[in-house]
This record gives C-alpha cells, sequence and structure tokens, in this order.
C-alpha cells in the first residue's frame, strides 16, 4: 500500500523528524571540527603527521569520487558558473577562496533572478 510518496519510507521519516535531523548532520559535525581546529591549533598537525600516508591519500580519493559524483546534479549554466567559479580558484590558490568565490557568484546570480522574477512579476500586474 502507498503511503502518498514514490519513495519508500518518506512519510513516516518525515512524520518522525529523521529527515530533518539527518539534514542537520553535516552542519554539526562540521561545526565540531572547527571546534576542535581551533581548540588544537597548530597542535592538530603534529596528529596529522601520525596517519600513515596510505590512509590519508584512501580519504583523498574517496573525497574526490564524492565530489566528482555531485557534478552528476549540475544542470543548467549558472550551476555550472558556480561550480568553477569554486573548482578555479580552489586548485590554483585554497580552497578557502574557491568558496568565497563560489558563494559570490551564487548570491550574485540569486539574486540578479530574483530582480527578474520581480520584473515579469510587475510587468504582469501592471498589464
Amino acid at each position: 500500500m502507498r503511503t502518498g510518496s514514490s519513495r519508500s519510507g518518506e512519510v513516516p521519516h518525515r512524520r518522525s523528524g529523521r529527515r530533518e535531523a539527518a539534514a542537520r548532520r553535516p552542519v554539526l559535525i562540521g561545526a565540531a571540527l572547527v571546534v576542535v581546529a581551533l581548540a588544537a591549533g597548530r597542535g592538530l598537525a603534529g596528529v596529522l603527521v601520525g596517519f600513515p600516508l596510505p590512509v590519508l591519500a584512501a580519504l583523498l580519493v574517496v573525497a574526490a569520487v564524492a565530489h566528482a559524483r555531485l557534478l552528476r546534479d549540475v544542470r543548467d549554466g549558472a550551476a555550472w558558473l558556480v561550480v568553477l567559479a569554486v573548482a578555479v580558484p580552489g586548485v590554483v590558490w585554497n580552497l578557502a577562496v574557491g568558496l568565497a568565490a563560489g558563494l559570490a557568484v551564487h548570491l550574485v546570480l540569486a539574486g540578479a533572478r530574483r530582480r527578474a522574477e520581480h520584473r515579469a512579476h510587475v510587468g504582469e500586474v501592471v498589464r
């Protein structure tokens, strides 16, 4: 029997709040890692030396494959522009610079899209 959703079990997950909790996990993990990095400071670099190089390389490969799979979801030109705005400075300089550039491009494109939608709506009202 269908529950009104094409994905099996989506409605019970929404009802119990598990989908929203799952969406917050990356934010919580990221925040915890930032706190650890700020608390440990330069001492964290000493911990990384203790990891075997093949383990770090494997983690890097897993992250690269995960990011490459995300490219399947990029559909339109505006989204590709954001991808390139992150990738080029991220490779050339630093990922933080790439993140800032991608965020800036995204915000500019979102603002332009909102202005265009507003003009279209105002044009419909005037007619």
